[in-house]
């Protein structure tokens, strides 16, 4: 079992917004939801 993610972990690539984020970057900048 993996210590830093003990439940499942997935990885997408999702585009929500078609315009550039504050980072320069469409779709919104990366980010984790952790419970």
């Amino acid at each position: 079992m993996n210590r830093l993610f003990p439940a499942g972990t997935s990885v997408s690539h999702l585009a929500v917004y078609d315009w550039s984020s504050p980072d320069g970057l469409r779709g919104g900048s990366a980010h984790v939801h952790l419970a």
